[in-house]
């Protein structure tokens, strides 16, 4: 197409045609929450004492773009902890702890502090638990 009202034409259409293509809803507005993303999940009140918590990893991201990790507390259950702040390098951390205040347990809607070690030195971002997932 060498002739510039054509291509002109060509683009308006392709735009068009774009702006009248369904776009999914929110996961909001689907009445999706973030706790449905991840399978086994249960979000009922469960709790771990902290002094069980053997080992983290990844989690997928929440729907919100927050990040989520595991943490094994016994051979078979796992807690998902979701960032409520910035949580720098967690994604390159070999080792987090955790710091509750208030008790030694952490159930269901709590949140705790998540100490994330960093060259600077430790980082600390507020984390809530999701719920517990049994494998």
């Amino acid at each position: 197409m060498n002739n510039p009202i054509a291509c002109l034409t060509a683009l308006a259409g392709a735009t068009v045609l774009a702006s009248c293509a369904p776009v999914p809803e929110p996961a909001s507005a689907q009445g999706d929450t973030a706790e449905e993303t991840l399978a086994g999940l249960d979000t009922s009140n469960q709790c771990f004492f902290m002094r069980n918590a053997d080992r983290y990893s990844e989690a997928p991201d929440a729907p919100n773009g927050n990040e989520r990790i595991f943490v094994k507390t016994r051979a078979n259950e796992r807690f998902v902890l979701e960032t409520l702040s910035n949580c720098r390098d967690i994604d390159f951390a070999y080792e987090v702890a955790l710091d509750n205040r208030f008790g030694s347990n952490l159930c269901t809607g709590d949140t705790a502090n998540l100490l994330v070690p960093s060259p600077s030195g430790t980082d600390s971002c507020m984390v809530r638990v999701i719920g517990r997932i049994e494998d």
